[in-house]
């Protein structure tokens, strides 16, 4: 009896355990061998390099606030090896690879300053950024993380999705934000939007994104948003379009006019959005006019509604440009 009840005890707290892990979070690698002493914000009077917990780093130009380079890191004893992954001077791309090149730095922290000697880099921007000159860590720790931004997601094309975020809050002050696609890093920037280009079409991409301070703290991630590429693009309507007792003018400056001999028709503006054309504009009467339709093929059945009762709100266009 003894005996079943350690089975099920440990099989009750294997429970517990699974239970307790989050799937919705960002990918971290925060349990590796990162030292202490070097995660957090460093700066050499012209930039400032933060380490984080999660074993990403990003650089940021002092004067502009921009993100000049990032990507992740790894130590191992006092060897620090700096992995390239984007923006940049840093950026160290070798084409002949197709990868990023890195580079192996012996650090030393003492009196709060940052000592880093080469050992092997084959990215001279990189090594003379980091080695010209020492660089100051903060004097006071810096704990606690900013809070948490939120996020959107909209698809603009077949290719791409632009993302924007909330600005986050800090006691000290926020140093960027991380970008997430599907768990993954994307990028590293000091501003609040994103586009996320060079996508599939009509496939469906989650995203979140995190808040860091120059102290390396970084905020919990945002909830996940998902977005959805368009299946096809934006149609094209420019020209002229006609149908019974009506004649519509899309013009390329976004502007369409129309004639309809019971009516009288509208002008307006329009915008494209896949396949479906948005209207709106003033008909014979000053009354204003709207109207989303679809395009199938050379054809478009626009409902044109208006805004004063008993005007004709109907139009028909039978054949594309």
């Amino acid at each position: 009896m003894k005996k079943v009840f350690v089975v099920l005890a440990a099989i009750f707290l294997l429970a517990i355990i699974a239970c307790s892990k989050k799937d919705d979070a960002p990918v971290s690698s925060s349990t590796s061998t990162v030292q202490s002493d070097l995660v957090g914000g460093w700066d050499n009077g012209v930039s400032t390099i933060t380490f984080m917990a999660d074993n990403t780093y990003a650089v940021a130009d002092k004067n502009s606030g921009a993100i000049d380079a990032w990507g992740t890191y790894s130590t191992s004893g006092k060897q620090l090896t700096i992995n390239g992954g984007g923006g940049g001077t840093f950026a160290c791309f070798d084409t002949q690879t197709m990868t990023y090149e890195n580079g192996q730095y012996d650090y030393s922290v003492k009196s709060n300053t940052l000592g880093l000697t080469l050992v092997s880099d084959n990215c001279s921007e990189r090594t003379n950024t980091l080695t010209d000159s020492s660089w100051a860590g903060q004097s006071t720790p810096d704990t606690k993380a900013p809070s948490v931004p939120n996020l959107s997601a909209i698809a603009v094309s077949t290719s791409q999705i632009d993302l924007t975020w909330s600005a986050a809050t800090d006691n000290v002050g926020v140093a960027g934000y991380k970008v997430f696609r599907q768990h993954t890093l994307i990028t590293v920037t000091a501003g609040k939007d994103f586009s996320d280009m060079g996508l599939e079409k009509k496939t469906s991409y989650s995203y979140a994104v995190t808040a860091y301070d120059a102290a390396g703290n970084d905020s919990g991630a945002t909830e996940w948003v998902t977005a959805t590429t368009y299946a096809m693009g934006n149609v094209n309507v420019v020209g002229t379009w006609t149908g019974v007792s009506t004649k519509c003018i899309f013009a390329n400056d976004g502007t369409w006019t129309l004639t309809n001999s019971f009516t009288g028709g509208g002008t307006g503006t329009y915008t494209v959005t896949q396949n479906t054309v948005h209207l709106i504009g003033t008909g014979k009467n000053n009354d204003t006019l709207t109207a989303d339709a679809t395009v199938l093929g050379i054809s478009m059945t626009i409902p044109m509604i208006s805004s004063v009762e008993g005007e004709e709100d109907y139009y028909l266009y039978e054949s594309g440009p």
